[in-house]
């Protein structure tokens, strides 16, 4: 008789990321840095940005009115966004003890975003806004298909039976392209 154990060495895993468009993303998912016969884990990240000052967004003022009636300039646009991706990671490295603490791991996934832009306006007059600064509904972009993939490094740090992981690395997204760093903790289940 054979007894199958399946992910037995499974771990809970979290991080937090930073990105260039000044997002912040979560990852949440599993890993199997101890089990030599299954280093394969999955997650789910979510991602986005709000960059839109609430004080001086105005929904009541199209584009036309800003740069036609009014005779605004229209200085910058701000794209605002929301991504969500399933995908799976890897641990080359199959397991971890009192001398080898350190590994690698990589991952990759496929998501969707969603994208709007708004659009910031100087207003001349100082009237609307902070300072004549304020921001106007621009354009829906939509949604969009996203690959998401990034490398990392996993540090164990065992404590007594139990293992806890330290992650830390770089995410890259396609859309909106986005590259990021993130770090996470992990803890043996």
């Amino acid at each position: 008789m054979t007894n199958i154990v399946i992910a037995n060495d499974n771990s809970m895993i979290m991080s937090l990321d930073y990105n260039n468009e000044g997002a912040i993303g979560l990852m949440f998912g599993t890993m199997n840095p101890n089990n030599k016969n299954n280093n394969i884990g999955y997650f789910f990240y979510l991602t986005g940005n709000d960059a839109v000052s609430k004080e001086e967004y105005y929904e009541n003022i199209s584009v036309n009115k800003a740069e036609n009636v009014f005779g605004d300039r229209r200085v910058s646009e701000t794209p605002v966004y929301t991504s969500y991706s399933l995908g799976v990671n890897y641990i080359p490295k199959t397991r971890f003890d009192k001398d080898n603490r350190l590994g690698t791991f990589m991952f990759g996934g496929i998501g969707w975003t969603n994208q709007k832009t708004y659009y910031n306006y100087k207003d001349p007059i100082e009237i609307l806004g902070t300072h004549g600064n304020y921001t106007i509904d621009g354009t829906n972009d939509g949604g969009g298909l996203s690959i998401l993939g990034g490398l990392g490094l996993i540090n164990s740090i065992p404590t007594g039976y139990d293992y806890y992981y330290i992650t830390y690395g770089i995410v890259a997204q396609s859309h909106p392209s986005t590259i990021g760093l993130f770090i996470g903790m992990g803890v043996n289940m």
